[in-house]
């Protein structure tokens, strides 16, 4: 697919490298199984996508853990890059982040989180009601042989963690996708998605364009983003809430893209994130504007302005 090639992400080679190597070893996301997750309608007008004028902002708040004596544990990551990087996933969806700042939580004892009641709890340090509640820390728990790289507290929820070497990988998006109340591609709390897609708006991930997922994984999709795992189904190798390969997952899809603006729309634990200072705009095709406006561009990829 040429659009999914060209916005592929732009990662530090380090970072991919340690990527790829850490998904051959296990990886995972700790965000507590849904036990009930909402059916939303399949179309609302209101709610359009890129291009409309209604773009939604939502404000993040960057929690940064360091030991109780106030030293840092790891270099503080760029958080801008950050909030850059979550905008190529979430500007095409007509939904623009912004950051709102940053403190530090000088704790020791979440420096490494152990397991997940030490997530939810540092979840509700310093947690604020009005913005997306994002905590970075050294590790998260290991677990099946592999290890947790970001959780949220829940599906939906206003804060997630991330390991300080996952902020620049898919797990960033993938774990805010979860706020908004995304499942996993290969979900099976209201049912198994039948491979031909029938039941799509009851069971899997509530999401028709994002097609059955037997569970990717290193043991079903290549290095060049491959499903072979066979048995019927055809899976989205690059879908961000999907358990592919980490250098793979780089799109949401228009369904994903609904269901999100509609939980931030409604869903009560969400109804106070948004904010008022998205000032860049990207990956739109047309802006116009009936007055003189000042409007930052990024991430445009070669296209053409005029």
């Amino acid at each position: 697919k040429t659009t999914g090639i060209m916005k592929k992400r732009k990662l530090l080679l380090i970072g991919l490298l340690i990527w790829n190597i850490n998904s051959v070893l296990g990886q995972s996301c700790g965000t507590p199984h849904p036990v009930n997750p909402t059916i939303y309608p399949l179309e609302d007008t209101s709610l359009q996508a890129r291009g409309s004028s209604s773009a939604l902002c939502i404000d993040v708040f960057f929690h940064i853990v360091r030991n109780t004596n106030g030293t840092n544990t790891f270099t503080i990551p760029n958080l801008d890059a950050i909030v850059n990087d979550l905008n190529e996933f979430y500007s095409p969806h007509n939904i623009l982040i912004n950051n709102a700042g940053s403190d530090f939580i000088n704790n020791s004892n979440f420096v490494n989180i152990d397991n997940d009641t030490e997530a939810r709890n540092l979840g509700q340090t310093n947690n604020r009601n009005d913005v997306i509640n994002y905590y970075i820390v050294e590790t998260l728990w290991n677990v099946n042989g592999g290890f947790i790289t970001g959780t949220a507290n829940s599906i939906p929820s206003n804060n997630l963690v991330i390991r300080r070497d996952r902020v620049l990988t898919s797990t960033s998006p993938h774990e805010l996708g979860h706020c908004l109340n995304l499942l996993h591609t290969h979900e099976t709390a209201r049912g198994v998605e039948a491979i031909n897609g029938s039941n799509c708006s009851s069971a899997g991930d509530l999401v028709c364009d994002t097609p059955a997922d037997p569970r990717l994984g290193t043991n079903n999709a290549n290095g060049n983003c491959e499903y072979f795992g066979g048995n019927g189904f055809n899976p989205l190798t690059n879908n961000i809430m999907s358990y592919s390969r980490g250098n793979c997952r780089d799109e949401f899809t228009i369904g994903q893209g609904h269901r999100m603006r509609y939980a931030i729309r409604n869903e009560s634990v969400l109804q106070n994130i948004g904010g008022n200072s998205c000032t860049s705009i990207s990956e739109v095709n047309n802006i116009c504007y009936h007055q003189t406006s000042n409007i930052t561009l990024s991430n445009l990829d070669g296209a053409i302005t005029t």
